[in-house]
């Protein structure tokens, strides 16, 4: 399959990516490097990913609906893995728009990218705090969404 994943260079992402490429698949990472955590550390994951021959990293931001359509359109992608956001309970109470623009812009920016290329498929990944505080584990899709941790 070819993939696009975003947030690539992130914890997670880089992982998926890795698995992806193990299992023979084609990889395209996107990933902005903001800022929120150690750009360092995400640019020697992505350095990592680069030494495969079936992965390329593109340096885009979600939020950019133009860019997105873009690199959907090159792709050609089978499924887009969409693991980009902005992450921290507390960080998103003090900078609630930023959240909104990177983690509902950026996925409805995908979204559109996606339906105006023709990609067929698209995971979406969320966070566990939409869960809320709960001592039942493990968290299933199914589970009541009444008091999740952060807007």
């Amino acid at each position: 399959m070819n993939v696009l994943v975003t947030g690539a260079a992130g914890f997670i992402g880089s992982h998926v990516a890795e698995t992806l490429l193990a299992r023979g698949d084609t990889v395209t990472g996107l990933d902005n490097f903001n800022d929120y955590y150690s750009p360092a550390r995400k640019r020697a994951n992505a350095a990592l990913l680069t030494t495969h021959p079936r992965f390329t990293l593109r340096e885009a931001d979600v939020r950019d609906a133009d860019g997105m359509e873009h690199v959907c359109a090159q792709g050609a992608f089978d499924v887009i893995i969409h693991l980009a956001a902005m992450a921290g309970v507390r960080y998103s109470i003090e900078h609630a728009p930023l959240y909104v623009d990177v983690n509902v812009r950026g996925t409805v920016n995908l979204l559109e990218a996606a339906r105006k290329t023709g990609t067929p498929h698209f995971v979406f990944a969320s966070t566990s705090s939409v869960y809320g505080r709960t001592d039942r584990l493990p968290f299933k899709e199914d589970d009541h969404l009444g008091r999740p941790l952060a807007p």
